[in-house]
């Protein structure tokens, strides 16, 4: 008869049971920022960031978001340097700095801003392409970072490395294996980029795009820090080229330009936003 009383003492006073934010409308999932110092940062090793860092992160990434925009930031967890250390060395699980990377992702949640997480770097070790030869090393992540994640993806620039579809899908199935119950299993793709594996192989249409990714993270063939050049008439030619190969439902352009908060920048965003894709980075 007394369990109302218990029930109401644990809501009051008990510690709360953080979880993923459920993402249900437009994205706003910025990568690079210029803090308060002038200088450049990406979300990529935010794992890494000191406490004002990631708190001036997120406040950037709030205030940028429109009203009808979620928050959302994605950053990595593997190399060791770059992903705070969860693996020192990979892969080989640091259970400290896992607990803390646990903490860094409440802590965003908290602060109204969704988390999807990037198991591996693109043109360094580790490799995602021997994600079956980590599955353990994953699990034991996943099983602490899953009920966190709003979304999980396996590779920066995945089509990069790539052999072919089939290979990026196979790698996506095992990552989903040892995240499960994730909401969105993600690919971050390069548009017609060559792949350094199988020159034959590029992300340039239907067939090239892994259909059991939930959502894709789409980058021009351009490298970030030559979006002013390309401007907005390029920015739009690469976005009708992508999203005739992915619907726009499931696509963010995401890294596009490092400098989105000059004029150029902004007018990119903009024409995004008229889009109504899945949102905008």
């Amino acid at each position: 008869m007394f369990q109302w009383i218990i029930d109401l003492w644990n809501w009051l006073f008990g510690k709360k049971v953080v979880e993923a934010i459920r993402l249900t409308g437009k994205l706003f999932i910025p990568l690079f920022m210029r803090l308060v110092s002038g200088v450049l940062h990406s979300t990529w090793e935010y794992l890494r960031k000191t406490p004002a860092q990631r708190k001036e992160i997120r406040y950037k990434i709030k205030a940028g978001a429109k009203r009808d925009e979620q928050p959302v930031i994605c950053f990595m967890f593997a190399p060791e340097d770059q992903g705070g250390r969860i693996f020192d060395p990979f892969p080989r699980v640091n259970k400290a700095n896992l607990d803390r990377a646990a903490d860094i992702c409440e802590e965003a949640i908290k602060d109204g801003v969704a988390v999807i997480g990037c198991l591996y770097p693109d043109d360094s070790e580790p490799r995602w392409y021997d994600i079956a030869k980590h599955l353990d090393a994953w699990k034991i992540v996943g099983d602490r970072l899953s009920p966190l994640l709003s979304g999980v993806m396996v590779s920066m620039e995945q089509s990069e490395q790539a052999k072919g579809v089939g290979e990026m899908q196979h790698a996506i199935h095992l990552m989903k294996s040892v995240f499960p119950n994730v909401q969105h299993y993600v690919a971050h793709m390069q548009w017609r980029f060559r792949s350094k594996r199988n020159s034959r192989f590029s992300w340039c249409s239907k067939k090239s795009t892994p259909a059991n990714a939930t959502m894709i993270l789409g980058e021009p063939l351009w490298q970030p820090d030559r979006g002013n050049v390309y401007g907005v008439r390029g920015l739009e030619k690469a976005y009708r080229e992508m999203t005739g190969a992915v619907p726009r439902d499931k696509f963010i352009m995401h890294e596009y330009n490092s400098d989105l908060e000059g004029y150029i920048g902004q007018e990119q965003r903009a024409f995004l936003r008229l889009q109504n894709g899945l949102g905008v980075g």
